[in-house]
């Protein structure tokens, strides 16, 4: 570029300090992150604590009535909606809790022999796509 052309630029330069167009203001601001989705695609509601720190309303708000969510507990919702913050909507749960609930045990036999031979031909074919590469 030219002298005359980084002198016409100089106004428009990102400048030390100053913060993108899309920061949030406020601390507070409570967003759907679409970024953020867990394993089975489902959404959270995110506050923003302070700038660059968010914290998932539903943990926000558990937090806020009963303290901190002890180690190797979390919060889940009792009517399965992830958007649903409310705290009655809320629950404490162990990770054992958790991992009970969600375990393959919890199906009837022929379910269960199908997601394992689901689980079976996914892995082969992962294989074979690695193995073409």
């Amino acid at each position: 570029m030219s002298p005359e052309q980084i002198e016409r630029t100089k106004a428009t330069r990102f400048k030390k300090g100053s913060s993108p167009h899309n920061t949030c203001e406020k601390d507070g601001v409570i967003r759907i992150r679409t970024d953020h989705k867990d394993r089975n695609g489902r959404q959270y509601k995110w506050i923003r604590i302070s700038l660059g720190k968010w914290k998932q309303l539903h943990v926000y708000n558990w937090e806020l009535k009963n303290g901190n969510v002890p180690e190797g507990s979390l919060v889940t919702f009792k009517d399965g909606d992830s958007l649903n913050t409310e705290i009655e909507n809320l629950e404490l749960i162990t990770m054992e809790q958790n991992m009970l609930r969600n375990s393959i045990q919890n199906y009837p036999e022929d379910m269960k022999e199908i997601m394992l031979l689901k689980g079976q031909i996914k892995r082969q074919i992962n294989k074979h796509k690695k193995d073409s590469k």
